[in-house]
């Protein structure tokens, strides 16, 4: 599917429930506060006899475990690939793609430099087996066009270092 809107932000507190191992993050009125960025890359998508995929961008002003995946599987709109968030129309989908795992990316990574301050830009291309997704893999020019989103600081834990920094996802949902 496609969210209704072409970009929007999807404001919901997050919690973690379950055992370790086996936790499930859901939106909830006591969860932490979780806020997530969206536009549509690629209007187009795959389309299936069971549903459709849509391409996003994706910005993150929180960094909540599986905040990307609980949120959009909140909207309706689940990450293909995804096991725990997913439903029968997007893992028939992801059959029909050949996709065997989670279709998300973060495509650039921005934060400054822990030494001199000077902005460091970290891009990634999409992996072979995410392009290989058909009508799903984004045409070059859609990644490289800027996220249309306005710059601000994302205090999330990046996994080398502490600092405040930016990661720009790419992925794809029904």
């Amino acid at each position: 599917g496609r969210p209704e809107a072409p970009e929007g932000v999807i404001d919901l507190p997050l919690e973690k429930s379950g055992e370790p191992g086996d936790e499930q993050v859901r939106p909830t009125a006591d969860g932490q506060v979780a806020r997530t960025r969206y536009r549509t890359v690629s209007p187009h998508g795959a389309h299936g006899a069971h549903g459709a995929a849509t391409l996003l961008a994706v910005e993150l002003d929180t960094g909540r475990t599986h905040q990307i995946r609980a949120h959009l599987a909140a909207i309706g709109h689940p990450l293909l690939g995804d096991p725990r968030h997913g439903n029968d129309a997007s893992h028939a989908l992801e059959r029909r793609l050949g996709l065997e795992r989670l279709f998300l990316h973060a495509g650039t990574l921005r934060l400054p430099h822990p030494e001199t301050g000077a902005a460091l830009v970290l891009e990634e291309r999409l992996p072979d087996d995410l392009a290989r997704a058909g009508p799903l893999a984004p045409q070059p020019d859609q990644l490289a066009q800027p996220a249309h989103f306005e710059p601000r600081p994302c205090h999330m834990r990046l996994p080398s270092c502490r600092v405040p920094g930016e990661v720009r996802w790419s992925g794809a949902g029904l």
